[in-house]
């Protein structure tokens, strides 16, 4: 994965009050998965990893199981780590996508995928630091899960030492590690499965 600056993005942004607390609502998605939620500053996210199906037609995603069809996959694809869906769903890890998912997927009234701007936002918000906010992430409100990802390849890794989570901007994500407390920027091919996260807009 090629690191980027992450100040170089959020150096225009400012931050907001230090606040991580739950907002104490539910929200579902055209599956009838529900969600709760979390308001740091002034950004109110998900407070789970998204795992709706439907795309905005209400057609279902392919879930694709085979990793050579998953490695020549261009449009929107699903699948959950180690084609075990019981589990994933279960634990909270959810359903990891792929980046062109993110254009056609329905989502709950009022949300989004976050964007990069959005992730600095909540970076500044957290302290600024990097290398500090992963840890808040991980053990806070926020639940952020190493939940693994899918290589473009078509094969799994990573479970519980990574969790990756997709920003709508072109090939950009965000990562979280279980041996240190940062969160990095990078960029990868659109046809990595990741987890996804939703903001209020």
């Amino acid at each position: 994965m090629k690191k980027i600056c992450l100040g170089l993005l959020c150096l225009s942004l400012y931050a907001c009050n230090k606040k991580d607390t739950p907002a104490n609502q539910l929200v579902y998605d055209a599956d009838n998965n529900s969600y709760t939620t979390v308001t740091i500053g002034n950004q109110t996210w998900l407070a789970q990893n998204f795992k709706g199906t439907k795309d905005k037609k209400g057609n279902t995603i392919p879930n694709i199981k085979d990793p050579v069809d998953w490695f020549n996959k261009t449009t929107a694809a699903r699948c959950y780590y180690g084609n075990d869906s019981t589990t994933n769903v279960k634990n909270g890890n959810g359903v990891l996508y792929n980046q062109y998912a993110l254009d056609t997927l329905q989502l709950p009234y009022g949300y989004r995928f976050a964007d990069t701007a959005d992730y600095c936002t909540l970076i500044k918000t957290l302290g600024g630091d990097p290398n500090a906010v992963g840890g808040v992430l991980k053990t806070g409100n926020f639940k952020g899960l190493l939940s693994g990802w899918r290589y473009y390849g078509g094969d799994f890794r990573n479970i519980d030492t990574l969790g990756i989570f997709w920003s709508t901007t072109p090939l950009y994500s965000y990562t979280l590690y279980s041996g240190n407390q940062k969160i990095e920027q990078g960029t990868n091919a659109q046809n990595c499965g990741f987890s996804v996260r939703l903001i209020k807009n």
